[in-house]
């Protein structure tokens, strides 16, 4: 999760990754379903980014 993710799909594996690391139990079509609906492309792509420069964000 070093590189900052452009394209929408990169940020959504990107969170779905780091998800999973935190919530190993839920399956992966759920993670990304619930990203899905959180927001769009730009939310998700921000979202990513974040999630690159602070990897302690899920749990902080």
């Amino acid at each position: 999760m070093n590189s900052l993710p452009v394209d929408p799909d990169v940020a959504l594996a990107q969170i779905v990754h780091a998800c999973r690391k935190e919530a190993p139990e839920l399956p992966d079509s759920v993670i990304a379903s619930a990203a899905l609906l959180a927001g769009g492309a730009k939310a998700r792509t921000r979202f990513a980014r974040e999630l690159a420069l602070k990897p302690d964000l899920l749990t902080s």
